[in-house]
């Protein structure tokens, strides 16, 4: 990989930089409708066989951690890229199905396409960012996000789609509104904590990627959906050839064409990298293994968290989930995080 470490601002990168505010607006206008109340009825009462999570790209990508909270919740669910339910699998499209589209424009030609060939048939989730697009309107319930406009690749509109897609996933499997609230609103101001060292994160990197031939994104569970979006952002902004997957299924073929040098392999949010493959990363030269929540946050000021004095934990992610004093200090914009975080 060809790396000349200017770093380039532009529109995509102000996208970029106003996540966190997007994320926020977003959370504060997901209200329960009457109409998906009555489809969540109606699938708690055992209406709906299966529940179908479809779209495409990114979108399609970032369905993934909703269908693991359906599954944890009992429901049969399962992903499928719009095109091939349109062409292959459309025998689904029935009235015991629930479908949840997810389209950043709610207007691409697969989705137009599903909406006309699903009349009358499977009840439809909608979730877009463009008010007043085809799958706002014609879905039985509508989510709408609020990103705003993007200036190219998908990045507002996926973080955005994620969150709301979380937030219905806390509805389906019986969660107190609030508290899926609550637990959300976290998410701005991670995003705006780990925005603070940017520049510091990409010139670390450049350094690292240069002369890299093969990218590999690799997660499991719900990371995977930031795997798979990277390699995808990678080809498309990027166009560098990069791919995301589980980080067991790089085993099976992906290994096989590794050179010893170069190699970047991301493995976001793992928490704890098996054992199998961190044996082999050590005996591999030329093989960088970075995780990326080991170095969310670097503390400006730091302060005491007083709830968490007298404990040992020195997890980031503990702290993101129980520490108000963290959170209400650190967001909108008091340079200040939790003397708990990893980094220190």
């Amino acid at each position: 990989m060809a790396v000349s470490g200017t770093i380039l601002e532009g529109n995509y990168l102000k996208d970029i930089f106003e996540q966190p505010k997007v994320l926020e607006a977003t959370l504060n206008e997901l209200h329960a409708t009457p109409a998906l109340d009555s489809l969540l009825v109606r699938l708690n009462q055992g209406e709906f066989k299966r529940v179908i999570l479809t779209g495409m790209g990114a979108s399609f990508l970032a369905l993934y951690p909703l269908n693991i909270q359906l599954v944890s919740r009992g429901l049969t669910s399962f992903m499928l890229d719009t095109s091939e339910l349109l062409y292959y699998q459309s025998e689904l499209l029935r009235p015991d199905t629930l479908l949840v589209v997810n389209s950043q424009s709610g207007s691409s030609a697969e989705i137009a396409h599903l909406l006309e060939l699903n009349k009358n048939k499977a009840p439809v989730i909608g979730v877009s960012n463009t008010a007043g697009s085809p799958l706002d309107s014609l879905a039985d319930a509508a989510i709408l996000t609020r990103a705003g406009r993007e200036f190219s690749t998908s990045c507002k509109t996926y973080v955005t789609g994620l969150l709301a897609l979380t937030w219905l996933g806390g509805l389906i499997q019986g969660h107190n509104p609030e508290q899926i609230k609550r637990k959300l609103d976290l998410a701005a101001p991670a995003v705006h904590a780990y925005l603070l060292n940017w520049k510091e994160y990409t010139l670390e990197l450049s350094q690292q990627l240069k002369g890299v031939r093969n990218l590999y994104f690799a997660g499991r569970g719900a990371s995977l959906a930031a795997a798979g979006m990277a390699g995808l952002v990678m080809k498309e902004a990027a166009h560098f050839q990069a791919e995301g997957m589980g980080s067991a299924a790089f085993r099976h073929g992906p290994l096989e064409i590794c050179y010893p040098r170069p190699l970047w392999w991301f493995l976001p949010a793992i928490p704890k990298l098996p054992r199998q493959m961190a044996a082999w990363s050590q005996r591999s030269s030329g093989l960088a293994v970075r995780q990326s929540w080991s170095r969310v946050i670097r503390p400006v000021t730091s302060i005491t968290c007083r709830p968490h004095r007298k404990k040992s934990a020195r997890s980031w992610r503990f702290c993101r989930y129980r520490c108000s004093a963290w959170r209400w200090q650190l967001w909108p914009g008091v340079r200040r995080v939790c003397s708990t975080e990893v980094g220190k």
